[in-house]
């Protein structure tokens, strides 16, 4: 039997020197290397402090943007470079600034003008033009985020239980609006001496996604942690085993955390867990 099934049958096991073995991968170093890739992402140039606006378009309405000195916004009529996109009963389409000429927009998709990026994408009925713009102040401003320090009690061994059903369910968003996931499966550990329990969520039908999103509260969310909750990535074995590792160190904000222009799952009631966890991204104090 390998070590790591031993781990998730019989929990952390000691070494000689009495330090927890922890799975391949799932290491302090490990941990810290993790959060210091999340914080390129969240600096990126197009990353959620660079997120300046948004704009949803629903059936039947049109929406032309272009830059209009050093902004980006609603195009005026006349000549110039814009990005124009119409949305019809029958689907999105965008008309200008995409290709040669108008294409379909079934997925979602960047496209640049000037120094600003677009992200077309559909977004519960409309179609949401999501424009980053690497000069934003926020942008500018960050130093880095806060995280408690890594703690190896909170790297866990779990078992998923897929559901055989996975249904679609509506989760409720920060926009007010509701996205659909597929229900995956269930999560169980041992986590501070506490059986846990925790849904795990894919975007899209496909089965053979093996990410879960993990959206949970716990004790410290709205005091030392973002209001509305934090986001676990979980990585499922490619053998089909069921066994896999939960390391807490690597729960981070929504980008809603970072900026008012993201539409965030809000995690559901029956994640949300009985106790502090104190690991992972902490507040953010938005400049």
């Amino acid at each position: 039997m390998s070590g790591w099934r031993r781990l998730a049958l019989g929990g952390l096991l000691l070494s000689g020197c009495g330090a927890p073995v922890l799975p391949p991968g799932f290491g302090q170093a490990d941990a810290l290397a993790f959060q210091k890739e999340h914080e390129r992402e969240i600096g990126a140039e197009v990353g959620p402090l660079s997120a300046v606006a948004s704009y949803y378009v629903e059936p039947g309405q049109t929406l032309a943007l272009g830059v209009v000195g050093d902004a980006l916004g609603p195009a005026p009529e006349g000549p110039g470079p814009r990005v124009r996109i119409e949305v019809t009963d029958a689907g999105a389409r965008c008309l200008e600034g995409c290709d040669a000429g108008p294409i379909a927009l079934e997925g979602p998709r960047t496209v640049t003008l000037d120094r600003f990026s677009l992200l077309l994408s559909p977004q519960s009925g409309a179609t949401r033009v999501l424009v980053h713009d690497p000069r934003a102040p926020g942008r500018q401003a960050f130093d880095g985020l806060h995280w408690f320090p890594v703690d190896l009690r909170f790297i866990v061994p779990a078992t998923f239980e897929p559901d055989a059903e996975r249904p679609t369910v509506e989760l409720s968003t920060s926009r007010g609006l509701t996205k659909p996931f597929v229900r995956a499966g269930v999560l169980r550990a041992e986590l501070l001496g506490h059986a846990i329990v925790l849904h795990g969520y894919q975007a899209g039908g496909g089965t053979g996604d093996t990410t879960l999103l993990v959206p949970f509260t716990d004790r410290t969310t709205g005091d030392s942690t973002y209001p509305v909750g934090r986001y676990l990535q979980v990585t499922l074995p490619a053998d089909g085993s069921g066994t896999t590792a939960l390391d807490l160190n690597r729960a981070t904000n929504p980008y809603c955390a970072y900026s008012e222009h993201y539409n965030c799952p809000i995690p559901p009631a029956d994640n949300g867990l009985a106790l502090a966890v104190e690991a992972g991204e902490q507040l953010y104090d938005v400049h």
